[in-house]
């Protein structure tokens, strides 16, 4: 009577535990597509600040082929200013000079706000590459946590069928 009792006790402590692995297992669907949404919007993010990466390298070049093409300008007008006739010519080039000069101010203020842009891309694409390989990783562990809750299931049901199987050729 008492091994009875016993293997009853033993019985329902398999069945609790095959019923919690059976929820855990249910909710590892959930889990996998929460991860996999994650996974993708960082893949996401890290795709756009690339393209934006992009983008910011070919302004730069753009901004650093105007500014060669103002400093040759600037320096064809200051060749220009030893072959003038006239008072009006020169003042005219020395005006295109400084017009040029102001440009090329400009340009390379702009060229350092491009290449301080893109410092700050790097950093976003390095983080969002962290964040997205977290998710991956994560992933991973979710993966053998579902193989290792797997097998201990198929271990609990294998035990409660023998368990049950026994019981019946006892009696």
């Amino acid at each position: 009577m008492e091994t009875e009792f016993e293997n009853l006790i033993k019985l329902q402590n398999l069945d609790i535990e095959i019923r919690n692995t059976s929820v855990l297992l249910e909710d590892i669907p959930r889990q996998l597509e929460e991860i996999d949404k994650k996974s993708e919007e960082s893949l996401q993010i890290v795709q756009v600040a690339k393209d934006n990466f992009s983008l910011n390298q070919k302004k730069r070049r753009d901004l650093e082929s105007i500014l060669q093409d103002t400093k040759e300008k600037r320096e064809k007008y200051k060749r220009q200013l030893n072959d003038v006739k006239t008072n009006k010519e020169y003042s005219s080039l020395l005006k295109e000079i400084e017009e040029a000069n102001a440009k090329i101010d400009s340009l390379e203020e702009e060229i350092i706000g491009e290449m301080l842009s893109a410092d700050d891309i790097e950093k976003e694409i390095k983080a969002a590459s962290k964040k997205a390989e977290e998710h991956f990783n994560k992933a991973i562990e979710v993966a053998k946590d579902i193989e290792a809750k797997s097998t201990l299931g198929q271990a609990y049901l294998g035990l409660g069928l023998l368990h049950k199987t026994k019981k019946r050729t006892q009696k």
